[in-house]
């Protein structure tokens, strides 16, 4: 009988092991396709969406939205334009094939049709991240109202845009209560993302305080991820001070920064969402995607992207198996701000 149960507990103990390769190996790898220096306009870009199987959308403030052909490698045409000289929220982008969504990180987004020329502008004091999914917009955002930043701690919100925003309401209210100013202080940091996941869920990372969220597309919170174990810049517990310095000057805040891994976007994968996060060593950057599970630990993939400098950012976007990346990779501190041609690169899973 104990020869038995030996036998029965060395096979029961194969199989965990023979599972947990099984699930080590199912990982995706992310392998570089293409690595473009983007040229022009397109050179000084800050977003990025997949247009179509052959094309990307391009934030620039000095045209507008691009749409960039990946094989003639040259704007096909603006899709969003630039008024008076200068679209000034063309920053932070979000698209559906019937909607697009601009935003600058204070005070204003626009919002068009995809098919008509009119542009929508929607006041708004803070905007840290936002996402599309048909005619739903979901940002991560906070409004001053009589001297206080959220009086009633709204710091994400939610709307219809079929309903020119009419309907526009709080999802998520921040852990400190009423009149926190946690977010519209540390709105500087672009430590921030939303995204929509494929069945039309949707995640939520404020940055600026722990946790990250899980919708379902009703809006219903179904799930929190705790922050404190997932390795990464999860508040902004600085003082005052500091909240000024960082807000006006751009190297003291990534002096701040380059001592943590810090959250730039989501990637809706199939394994489940993944964060894109950035990691400055010995003066350069570099980036890795953490994929999320419910009641499990999560996986991390690092990726096969480096930049040259402790003062680079990243974007991404997934369509199928291919991955965009945008980067931004500025010159060392020390020899001024010298931004470089964005990176367009575009990776596949396997």
């Amino acid at each position: 009988m104990g020869y038995y149960r030996g036998r029965v507990a060395l096979v029961a103990l194969l199989a965990t092991i023979s599972f947990a390769t099984s699930v080590i190996a199912a990982l995706p790898v992310v392998r570089v396709i293409t690595d473009t220096a983007l040229t022009g306009a397109a050179a000084e870009t800050g977003g990025v969406r997949w247009a179509s199987a052959d094309s990307v959308y391009l934030t620039t403030m000095a045209e507008g939205v691009l749409e960039f052909d990946l094989h003639a490698k040259t704007p096909a045409r603006i899709v969003f334009p630039a008024t008076r000289g200068k679209c000034f929220t063309c920053v932070h982008l979000g698209t559906s094939s019937r909607y697009m969504v601009t935003a600058f990180p204070a005070f204003a987004m626009a919002w068009k049709r995809i098919t008509e020329p009119s542009i929508h502008p929607v006041p708004f004091d803070v905007i840290s991240a936002l996402d599309v999914r048909d005619d739903r917009l979901v940002f991560i955002g906070s409004r001053r109202e009589k001297g206080q930043w959220a009086p009633d701690g709204a710091i994400a919100w939610s709307g219809t845009l079929s309903k020119d925003l009419a309907d526009l309401h709080p999802v998520l209210f921040s852990a400190l209560g009423p009149d926190a100013q946690i977010l519209g202080d540390c709105g500087f940091g672009d430590v921030s993302a939303a995204r929509y996941l494929r069945d039309g869920s949707y995640v939520l990372v404020p940055g600026v305080e722990p946790g990250v969220f899980l919708y379902d597309p009703d809006g219903k919170l179904l799930y929190t991820w705790q922050t404190d174990r997932l390795g990464f810049l999860d508040r902004c517990d600085i003082s005052p001070q500091n909240r000024l310095l960082y807000a006006r000057d751009p190297e003291a805040r990534y002096q701040w920064l380059n001592h943590y891994r810090t959250v730039e976007d989501i990637l809706p994968l199939p394994e489940g969402p993944a964060l894109l996060l950035r990691e400055v060593q010995s003066g350069s950057t570099k980036w890795s995607l953490l994929i999320l599970k419910r009641n499990a630990p999560p996986s991390k993939i690092d990726l096969p992207i480096r930049a040259p400098s402790d003062v680079a950012i990243a974007k991404a976007d997934i369509r199928g198996k291919r991955i965009v990346f945008l980067i931004r990779t500025y010159g060392e501190w020390r020899r001024g701000w010298r931004p470089q041609p964005a990176r367009l690169i575009v990776a596949e899973l396997q």
